[in-house]
């Protein structure tokens, strides 16, 4: 017997286009919180986020991690009464030589499946929900793809998500395909197109072009839209000296002049003002599963707060598409399906077959329930259209003789 299951149809208003979108709460608003903003906790706003980073967990010599010999477990369960997903980031960028050496040492066949046995115990001890890599540059070694499909294979076992963050337009080469296949999804950190190592590159850092354009290679490399999360940047460059770039956070722009949230540049200082950032995350919304912030601590901790700012674009867009919602009672169905409508309006429905021949035509007006006849139907797949005023979705409807 085939199961039945319940679909959610989400039509979103996207002109005449035809859409089929992912259920809202499967697109994730992650937020990545460093050891040195601990303090900020209590400030930070994390109101529509679903999952917070903790960063960076590093080995000592011995192979115990731990973020800055910081005890975190209270940390965890804090965010959890929160109702948070917390991921523990493994890593971070420029790590100094001596660390450096110990992740490639620790990475090795000889001690590989020791060290992974660490971080299982870690992760377990301290009750995080996720792993994130965050390995960079050199510290992508020639050991990097075993580690990850070994660390993989642990953290499958206990049902334990692995994810990664990389670069917006480079995959390093010692990146292979298992390791991607190996990610639950991948943060894309689309920042830092120029910055202090290039002081005469002065400019944007993070434009909306090099979102797209991250979204496209990375799709590319052959990685699903639903395994991408677009990074975003709540820090910018300071390039007014002429020989010395510094970074200026969101909270800092905001305390200079609120006004100034609101462009993304003053001067020779560079960043995502809030426009930006909003415009980023509908691209998100449209293109890939998720956002992800670097980092928490950089927000501005008043009403001009961004990740305020998204929540409320998130409630828009969810409140948007529950006013064109349609739920689906079966599918696989049988001889009837029943479609229950939150906006009771006209609806046109329409069965198409594959090809695209015509084979049922209704409407139904301001009814919040309609019952499909396919018993003059035969078994097979056909699509189903439903169409209010200009906006309109297409699913993929399977009839089958239980």
């Amino acid at each position: 017997m085939v199961s039945k299951a319940t679909l959610w149809i989400l039509l979103i208003v996207t002109g005449i286009q035809t859409t089929v979108c992912a259920q809202l709460s499967d697109f994730k608003s992650i937020g990545y919180l460093p050891h040195y903003r601990f303090d900020l906790v209590k400030e930070l706003e994390i109101e529509g986020l679903s999952h917070i980073n903790i960063a960076f967990a590093n080995p000592d010599a011995s192979g115990n991690l731990s973020v800055k010999s910081k005890e975190i477990k209270s940390l965890v369960d804090h965010f959890h009464k929160k109702d948070k997903q917390v991921f523990i980031s493994l890593a971070g960028g420029g790590l100094k030589s001596e660390l450096s050496n110990r992740w490639r040492t620790l990475m090795s066949p000889k001690y590989r499946s020791w060290f992974i046995s660490k971080i299982v115990a870690y992760v377990d001890e301290n009750n995080f929900d996720g792993v994130d890599l965050d390995l960079e540059w050199g510290d992508v070694n020639r050991y990097y793809s075993d580690f990850v499909v070994e660390l993989k294979q642990a953290l499958r076992l206990k049902n334990i998500p692995l994810t990664a963050a990389l670069p917006a337009l480079k995959k390093f080469k010692n990146i292979d395909h298992r390791a991607l296949d190996s990610f639950d999804w991948i943060n894309l950190m689309v920042y830092d197109h120029t910055g202090p190592w290039a002081p005469k590159i002065k400019g944007q850092h993070s434009s909306y072009a090099m979102a797209v354009a991250a979204i496209d290679f990375w799709q590319d490399q052959g990685v699903e839209s639903e395994r991408l999360v677009l990074g975003i940047p709540f820090y910018g460059y300071d390039f007014s000296s002429g020989t010395k770039v510094t970074s200026v956070t969101l909270r800092d722009i905001s305390q200079a002049n609120p006004k100034w949230m609101y462009v993304d540049n003053i001067g020779e200082v560079w960043y995502n003002g809030i426009p930006t950032i909003l415009e980023k995350y509908k691209l998100a919304k449209e293109e890939v599963n998720g956002i992800m912030i670097w980092e928490l601590g950089q927000d501005a901790f008043s009403s001009h707060s961004v990740v305020k700012k998204l929540a409320s674009l998130k409630k828009e867009i969810e409140e948007e598409e529950t006013l064109y919602e349609c739920r689906l009672s079966h599918n696989p169905t049988h001889s009837f399906v029943e479609l229950y409508f939150t906006n009771s309006g006209r609806w046109e429905i329409e069965l198409l077959s594959l090809t695209g021949e015509k084979l049922l035509e209704d409407e139904s007006i301001g009814q919040k329930e309609y019952l499909l006849d396919l018993r003059l139907i035969p078994d097979g797949f056909y699509y189903l259209k439903l169409t209010n005023n200009e906006i309109f979705s297409t699913l993929k409807l399977s009839k089958v003789d239980y």
